[in-house]
């Protein structure tokens, strides 16, 4: 039997033939061979049945059979009937075995290729067609293998899912059974892809028009958790969960989850046997979470909300070790132990409402305890509507009270520095207009805590910092007090500074009573003024006596610019080694970085003379400076530079610094001595030249 056909869409059967053996009971058509447009499907098809009666019930009384050999059906011919196919352009591979009725039908090693992308191997038995939604699907996959771009055509609904990311699977394979509904299933198998490889065990139930249930296992022994999701603190994980709830998406999941994660890759650190139990309703979870991780070894216990705008925060946690260096948290050695209860909102320190206490804490630092025992937050408001944020430990204490947002205590202190530099300080770009607060702190033992911010850094115990900050009335005070701190091996003793400013102007004033240089080198009872205004500060410094440093009283006019600073000296002086310098009145220091200047400043003592040049650079741009020496005493200054050695004679010469703003060079030809000795060797006379650029540091 031979024919064709032609569909008005433009579908076509260009040939049809086949042996066709026709009975009462049935018909049969062998060597099958069908031709449409693009496609090809053959080999064998039969229909039987009791009588002919029987065809006008085709989908419960017609058995049906099908062998397909070598067929294939090209995606364009689909297209005709489902026409979201159209740019496919696959040609689809057919073979296996299919026998039953139309409610009641069986294929059996089938496999269908679909291009070089997606491919199904396997068994599939469907009960209760035509009525897909209510159909029984019994499915065995051998192997079933696809990629993202034939999904999406399949479903296109799947580009619309963008968290996770879909795209990120490049290619999936399933192994496993499907058995059920379309809306009520159970699938079991193992998932491969680019990004890992899962097993699942889950009942699915797909209500229509309502949210998914859905409870089973899920399994992974790796899987790159952090690109499916487009998080890159999040790296590859292991785990093995029951899950049992309700929706998909933060604003409807219900779901209960017991698991153990045998690691999770969190910000570049691998935490290792991670157990889980406790229900996620929506963005809040609930339950108790434990670590038991060579470097985190803790349990958590308590709800962590993200359902309204602010954060909620109710925990119970014991940490029996931490090692914040080991994790990444930070760059310094510490442990912590410890426990911590927490109950407050806040999604940034300037909205935190409640509590928060560490207790029975320890914290070593590269294996020496420190004093760290115990932290207390809390913030609120008073019954005069006034916010109040406190905290206090074993080493220090603090509040903060009245309108403020200490997130944006740089732009603050930037403002208040802006209102008196407003050429060479930029008001901030973004500032809280209406803070107006008072603070109060005073530490007690916290010198081991400031090697975490710098070596170079200590003491600082029993310090007190008090003042008010009123960006709404202009208005700045402060006080500080420091019994000792050292900084870059300088020691200050009992420094005490006061701050007092509006929007016009500024006071700050400060005495130490001592500045330790070196072991055999202090200066004492030291005191500044600085009167800032409109980008011009007057400066004053004096301090006291000592054998090396007698007397100082330095005098200027400080007037600051975009690129540099120009420093105008009233007539002032300094002694060292029972020797007074004198600075000339009207002496000028100007370091611009774009300003060609000119300036002088002379130092002298007697016979010794130090001339300060500025002059215009070479390149035009800006200033470079001159220093001119004569006859210099090295041993009235070596003190400074030399504390262990000691260093005589007389130095002359020239040294010229380009571009003391910027790229700084250094450079002189001809420095001399007289009478130079070190210790007890005498060098006498010698010649030397320097170079020094700041760019390759030599």
């Amino acid at each position: 039997m031979q024919l064709s056909a032609r569909e008005k869409s433009g579908f076509e059967v260009k040939e049809m033939k086949a042996e066709v053996k026709m009975t009462p009971q049935g018909m049969a058509f062998s060597e099958l061979e069908i031709k449409t447009n693009r496609s090809v499907i053959r080999d064998y098809y039969s229909m039987s049945y009791d009588d002919m009666d029987d065809l006008s019930s085709y989908i419960s009384k017609v058995k049906m059979a099908a062998i397909f050999r070598d067929s294939y059906i090209d995606s364009d011919d689909i297209a005709y009937f489902a026409p979201k196919l159209s740019n496919w352009k696959k040609k689809i591979t057919l073979n296996g075995n299919v026998r039953g009725t139309v409610d009641n039908i069986t294929g059996t090693g089938l496999l269908i290729q679909a291009g070089n992308g997606t491919l199904f191997n396997g068994d599939l038995s469907l009960t209760g067609l035509p009525d897909i939604n209510q159909t029984f699907i019994d499915l065995r996959a051998n192997d079933f293998r696809t990629v993202y771009p034939d999904m999406v055509t399949i479903i296109p609904a799947m580009r619309r899912v963008t968290s996770p990311d879909l795209r990120k699977i490049q290619y999936l394979n399933f192994k496993g059974n499907f058995t059920g509904f379309i809306r009520d299933f159970v699938t079991f198998g193992t998932v491969q892809t680019n990004l890992g490889t899962l097993v699942t065990d889950i009942n699915m139930k797909l209500p229509a028009g309502q949210e998914p249930l859905y409870s089973g296992n899920i399994s992974t022994e790796n899987f790159k958790l952090g690109e499916f999701l487009g998080d890159r603190t999040i790296g590859a994980v292991a785990f093995d969960a029951i899950v049992k709830g309700r929706g998909f998406n933060d604003q409807s999941r219900n779901t209960s989850i017991e698991g153990k994660i045998k690691f999770a890759e969190i910000k570049g650190y691998r935490y290792s046997n991670i157990t889980v139990d406790g229900r996620l309703d929506k963005k809040m979870f609930e339950g108790v979470a434990s670590i038991r991780d060579q470097n985190a070894d803790l349990i958590l216990n308590g709800v962590i909300d993200f359902n309204q705008k602010k954060p909620r925060f109710k925990l119970l946690a014991d940490v029996t070790r931490a090692d914040l260096l080991a994790l990444g948290l930070m760059k310094d050695s510490l442990v912590f132990t410890g426990k911590a209860d927490v109950d407050f909102t806040s999604n940034t320190i300037d909205n935190f409402l409640g509590t928060a206490k560490i207790s029975d804490a320890t914290l070593h630092r590269n294996g020496r305890r420190l004093s760290f025992d115990s932290l207390n937050v809390t913030a609120g408001y008073n019954e005069a509507g006034m916010k109040t944020l406190s905290a206090s430990s074993n080493e220090f204490r603090g509040t903060v009270s009245g309108n403020y947002a200490l997130n944006e205590l740089p732009a603050v202190v930037n403002y208040f520095l802006h209102q008196y530099y407003p050429e060479s300080i930029a008001a901030p770009k973004k500032l809280t207009k209406d803070q107006s607060f008072d603070f109060d702190i005073e530490t007690y033992y916290v010198d081991d805590y400031l090697q975490l911010i710098s070596p170079k850094l200590a003491g600082f115990n029993n310090t007190t910092l008090k003042g008010r900050l009123d960006i709404t009335g202009g208005k700045l005070d402060m006080s500080l007090n420091v019994p000792h701190f050292s900084l870059a091996g300088y020691e200050f003793n009992f420094v005490n500074i006061k701050a007092s400013g509006d929007n016009d102007s500024l006071l700050l004033t400060g005495t130490t009573k001592t500045i330790r240089i070196n072991d055999s080198l202090s200066i004492p009872t030291a005191s500044f003024s600085i009167q800032s205004r409109n980008d011009t500060s007057r400066v004053s410094i004096h301090t006291g006596a000592t054998q090396a440093v007698e007397r100082t009283d330095l005098h200027a006019m400080v007037m600051t610019y975009p690129d540099g600073v120009k420093i105008e000296f009233d007539s002032s002086s300094f002694t060292i080694n029972s020797k007074t310098w004198t600075i000339e009145d009207n002496g000028e220091l100007v370091i611009r970085s774009n300003t060609p200047a000119t300036a002088l400043l002379v130092l002298s003592e007697g016979d010794e003379r130090i001339l300060v040049k500025t002059q215009p650079s070479k390149n035009g741009k800006g200033s470079d400076i001159k220093v001119q020496l004569t006859d210099v005493n090295l041993a009235d200054f070596a003190p400074y530079f030399l504390p262990k050695n000691r260093l005589e004679g007389l130095l002359t010469g020239n040294i010229l610094v380009e571009d003391p703003a910027g790229s700084l060079k250094i450079t002189s030809d001809d420095i001399q001595t007289r009478f130079l000795r070190l210790d007890n060797d005498s060098l006498g006379e010698l010649k030397a030249s320097l170079v020094y650029d700041d760019a390759t540091k030599n």
